[in-house]
């Protein structure tokens, strides 16, 4: 679209089954995202008042580092995460929108990498690591 540039952080806690997802918005990014024509490589960053995200791809590896303020009341989340050992598959969809032929969604879906890292929500900090 490059009117809007849309941010989401979700945390889910599957023992109590809840989810908690926040959102912010970015106007008019017109391409100052920078984002790398590849998945496979480059860096992807944001940051407004409320939320700083980095995702960085290099050798394979991808970082993420997240800090979201006023995530859940009132406490911030923040979050560092390497992720590996990409599966050979991955899922590419192409969405139309009907209003513009030549306007179409660009999604892919990387399910399966392997975490290692931490967030901390509320005092509470979660680690998690490669349990082989």
């Amino acid at each position: 679209m490059g009117y809007v540039a849309l941010v989401s952080a979700s945390v889910i806690d599957f023992s109590k089954r809840t989810f908690n997802t926040q959102s912010t918005l970015g106007l008019f990014p017109l391409g100052r995202l920078g984002m790398p024509s590849t998945s496979t490589k480059g860096v992807t960053a944001y940051s407004d008042k409320r939320a700083d995200m980095y995702f960085g791809v290099e050798d394979g590896m991808r970082h993420l580092v997240v800090t979201f303020n006023d995530f859940e009341d009132g406490q911030a989340l923040r979050a560092e995460i390497v992720l590996d050992r990409e599966p050979c598959d991955t899922m590419v969809i192409a969405t139309p929108w009907a209003e513009d032929r030549k306007a179409f969604y660009y999604n892919q879906k990387i399910i399966g990498m392997r975490a290692v890292g931490m967030f901390s929500l509320g005092g509470t900090t979660h680690s998690f690591t490669d349990d082989r």
